[in-house]
């Protein structure tokens, strides 16, 4: 019965070696310590414009800004708001010109409950959206 139990044991350890889980990230706060620590270089970190009207809203948003780098980075805790946000660019273009801000043509939208990161400019060699991937990992829906 120990043999069982120590193969049980492997057999899960092995399954558990393959799953990919990111860091524990809470707030828009977090994710901005985390791509620090991954190597995004942050010059400026303040709070995100909150846009006017009941369209969209957001429980935290962080504006970071480096050497050519630009980034939202929004946390949307109601899954209704969310889901609009992840599906719709357009939302976001709205939520922009609502704060008085504009969103270059076609920026890169990263979601993953309950954050939604835009990046209107980063550098040609950034390595922003493999570290996002690897920070939040996308969930197997």
């Amino acid at each position: 019965m120990q043999s069982f139990a120590s193969c049980f044991t492997v057999v899960i350890l092995l399954v558990c070696a393959g799953c990919t889980v990111g860091p524990h990230i809470a707030t828009a706060t977090d994710l901005v310590a985390h791509l620090k620590e991954g190597g995004i270089q942050v010059d400026s970190q303040e709070p995100a414009p909150v846009p006017t009207g009941d369209y969209f809203r957001f429980d935290e948003g962080v504006t970071v800004k480096g050497p050519d780098l630009w980034v939202d980075i929004l946390r949307i805790e109601d899954k209704k708001v969310f889901n609009l946000a992840k599906d719709a660019k357009g939302i976001l273009i709205l939520a922009a010109s609502a704060a008085g801000r504009q969103l270059p043509d076609s920026p890169e939208v990263y979601t993953r409950y309950p954050f939604v990161v835009v990046t209107r400019q980063e550098p040609t060699d950034s390595q922003l959206q493999p570290l996002l991937r690897e920070l939040l990992p996308p969930l197997n829906e």
